[in-house]
């Protein structure tokens, strides 16, 4: 079993107030999904501005099959009340450094200065253990609204990562990979 990794996009124009991306996965569900916004302008090599400075989320959920991951969406507040701690927490939750020695570079205060990834698990159980998921297939939908109308272009990333399955040497010697 390997993990495989993949990074797609979709573009948020300027003026919205929120952001659906449907059918986000073309095969089977990933067991790792991480959603960071950055300017479009920045993407296509503008180096004058901070490209991830997207204080202005206020509720991302994912939802697969039209039920919401966690039960609720996760909403978030950059201004004063800096109600952002879940998301932060999770960060680390799901990238298995929670509750240890490790860190991501990633400090809480920076987090909330638009530094901010958005991190879920589709794995049924999360025990970040070494075994195989079965494979689910749905339709994985991203909603993302902000408190204001966004002044740029902005191109969504989404860095997720699927389990694949090494198969035996074919008689050329070939290895094959299967990708659920």
């Amino acid at each position: 079993m390997i993990t495989r990794s993949h990074v797609i996009q979709n573009v948020i124009p300027t003026g919205s107030t929120e952001f659906f991306w449907d059918a986000m996965f073309p095969r089977s569900l990933p067991s790792k999904v991480v959603i960071g916004l950055i300017s479009q302008k920045a993407a296509n090599g503008d180096y004058t501005g901070n490209p991830f400075n997207f204080s202005n989320m206020t509720n991302v959920t994912m939802k697969v099959n039209g039920v919401e991951i966690y039960g609720s969406p996760l909403s978030l507040d950059f201004g004063d009340n800096r109600n952002y701690t879940a998301a932060y927490v999770r960060l680390f939750e799901i990238s298995d450094k929670w509750m240890k020695d490790l860190g991501l570079n990633i400090k809480l205060y920076d987090f909330g200065k638009g530094y901010t990834f958005i991190v879920f698990s589709l794995d049924p159980c999360d025990f970040q253990e070494d075994y195989l998921n079965l494979v689910r297939n749905g339709n994985a939908r991203l909603e993302i609204r902000f408190g204001v109308a966004t002044t740029e272009t902005i191109n969504c990333l989404c860095y997720y990562q699927s389990q694949a399955i090494l198969t035996a040497c074919d008689e050329t010697r070939d290895i094959k990979i299967v990708e659920p």
